[in-house]
């Protein structure tokens, strides 16, 4: 069984965090020299999860300098909304300047995202 690291509840059912990675916008998987660069790298380079049909959710994409953020990526596992697949699942990229409790910061803001609207199904 899979650990949980977050949960949270929506009128559809439970939506789980899987795996979460950080990434630095100015060194490592989004290097970039300006706004435009980076916002090309993350449109080219996508999420770290492997899988490439998987939806992207950013919030904070529209910050006006994104050259001293953190990119803090979130898997997201919940029911399907196709009862004949297994799960549903999204790539969601939290855009911050604060690397201080990842954790927290997705638990704040998890809640509130369009989980359902932008989710895909899977089977496994």
């Amino acid at each position: 069984m899979k650990d949980e690291l977050i949960k949270f509840e929506t009128s559809q059912g439970p939506v789980f965090i899987r795996r979460v990675t950080i990434n630095h916008t100015t060194m490592g998987l989004y290097e970039g020299v300006n706004q435009e660069n980076i916002r090309e790298n993350l449109d080219f380079q996508g999420h770290p999860f492997g899988m490439a049909a998987l939806p992207i959710l950013y919030h904070g994409l529209e910050s006006e300098d994104l050259s001293e953020t953190y990119c803090i990526w979130a898997l997201l596992e919940g029911p399907p909304q196709d009862p004949l697949l297994s799960i549903s699942s999204l790539a969601y990229c939290l855009i911050t300047e604060a690397i201080q409790n990842p954790f927290k910061q997705l638990e704040n803001i998890l809640p509130s995202i369009d989980y359902w609207g932008t989710c895909k199904d899977f089977d496994l």
